[in-house]
């Protein structure tokens, strides 16, 4: 007897793991396309302005959430017999974004280092004449240069990886709680 004929079952436990892998794929790719634009326009450096980094980081968050909510809703009502409860919908959620988030982070480090490696630089000069505009001191522009390059290379993608995964999670939990529908309780 299948679910649907007893509602007093739980719902289907069907691995989410297919849907995680296809969601994240075809969000790692949507944020490749969109890094790419940005990287050979140079929307994303310095020099761009202010207000056009918070759109990219606007539509960036939006592009994640996205993700997530259709992997949750497809999850949940192919799989889940239209219901998931709140802990499956951020796993969903949050794998999702995690496996987007690693094809992005790779896509990135090798543009930088392998496909256009005077990028870094790039991205220094136009710090460089960014603070240089914003009136910071000698002394402040070195250290912020330092500081960027750290972040540009090893170490300083680990910290922007795991600060992204929290912010990953920090959705996935709006996500998650905001998709789940219990199934009807029968007394």
């Amino acid at each position: 007897m299948s679910t649907l004929d007893n509602p007093q079952m739980e719902p289907a436990n069907a691995s989410p793991q297919q849907t995680i892998i296809r969601f994240g794929m075809i969000g790692g790719l949507v944020l490749i396309i969109y890094s790419l634009v940005n990287f050979v326009f140079g929307l994303s450096k310095p020099s761009a302005g202010a207000a056009l980094g918070y759109l990219n980081f606007a539509i960036v968050v939006a592009i994640y959430v996205l993700i997530m909510v259709y992997a949750v809703r497809d999850h949940r009502d192919a799989n889940q017999n239209g219901f998931i409860t709140f802990g499956k919908a951020f796993t969903v959620a949050f794998l999702t974004s995690l496996v987007a988030a690693v094809i992005n982070s790779v896509f990135a480090y090798l543009y930088i280092h392998m496909i256009d490696p005077g990028y870094i630089n790039e991205i220094l000069e136009s710090s460089e004449e960014f603070y240089e505009k914003s009136g910071f001191s000698e002394q402040q522009i070195e250290v912020s240069l330092d500081w960027a390059k750290w972040m540009m290379e090893g170490k300083g993608q680990l910290i922007i990886f795991a600060v992204g995964t929290f912010f990953g999670a920090i959705l996935s939990l709006i996500v998650g709680y905001s998709m789940k529908k219990d199934p009807p309780v029968f007394g």
